[in-house]
């Protein structure tokens, strides 16, 4: 074998080593910029897709929402998702694939004044309190997903934040005239929950309350919550931390699990 035939054959075995791209040991593009794989849109094959969807308040106002649902299934559980006030649907990215995982589908929901809906006719901080405002983009956003034909419409949920926390309660005591089975209830205010449902005497049942040790009054109102839930109901503190709503999700894979873990059973 001559010595240029032999840097031939060494040539083609090193092309035959290296990916598509000519590249040797080059870590993926994705994780190298630092790309979050749990972000709604993402390119993961695995994962439902993610429909950018409107809704229709009863007050005539235009939600946005985002949409994910299993493909070809039907008789689905599904899951409402509200935000942290003063943020948007973003706040679930790092539960949306858990969701699907579990064949979960889920809305997570712009509130009003929040991300690209319509603004509210009330200014922005009497959101937290006026039972005529955030609680109707609640229920428009059970009854669009009540509509959905691949949706069993007697196993329908609902997840708070903070504010959406709030709404999450509200969802619960409307639970037989909104239709919802369970709740998950991050960080919520007592008080403001009955604000926003106009009634200090609250019906509650099937939900777990998340609240970190450290912060107040959201620890003491996660268990006096659930001391007037009919069960299931279960309350978890979150020790060492006060991290509030959206942190609390963030911060705690145990949490994200937990959450998620409550409809799989309770849905």
């Amino acid at each position: 074998m001559t010595h240029r035939t032999l840097l031939t054959l060494l040539a083609i075995l090193l092309l035959a080593a290296c990916p598509e791209d000519g590249t040797l040991g080059d870590d993926d593009d994705s994780a190298a910029s630092g790309d979050d794989d749990d972000a709604v849109g993402d390119d993961d094959d695995t994962a439902p897709p993610a429909d950018q969807v409107t809704i229709t308040t009863d007050d005539g106002l235009t939600l946005t929402g985002v949409w994910r649902a299993p493909v070809v299934t039907t008789g689905l559980p599904a899951v409402l998702l509200l935000h942290q006030y003063a943020r948007d649907h973003n706040d679930f990215n790092l539960l949306l694939d858990g969701f699907a995982e579990a064949g979960i589908a889920t809305l997570a929901l712009d509130l009003r004044s929040h991300g690209d809906s319509d603004p509210a006719t009330v200014p922005f901080g009497d959101l937290l309190t006026d039972p005529t405002q955030l609680p109707e983009d609640a229920r428009a956003g059970l009854a669009w997903i009540q509509s959905q034909d691949d949706v069993d419409a007697a196993r329908v949920g609902v997840m708070g934040l903070s504010v959406g926390a709030n709404l999450a309660v509200v969802a619960n005591h409307n639970r037989v005239a909104w239709g919802v089975k369970t709740t998950v209830v991050v960080s919520a205010n007592m008080e403001r929950a009955q604000d926003l449902a106009g009634t200090t005497t609250l019906d509650l049942a099937s939900s777990i309350y998340i609240a970190a040790d450290l912060e107040q009054p959201q620890a003491d109102h996660a268990d006096a919550l659930g001391a007037i839930t009919a069960d299931p109901v279960d309350v978890r503190r979150v020790g060492g931390t006060s991290a509030h709503g959206v942190d609390l999700i963030t911060g705690s894979a145990d949490v994200r699990a937990g959450a998620v873990g409550w409809f799989v059973t309770n849905l």
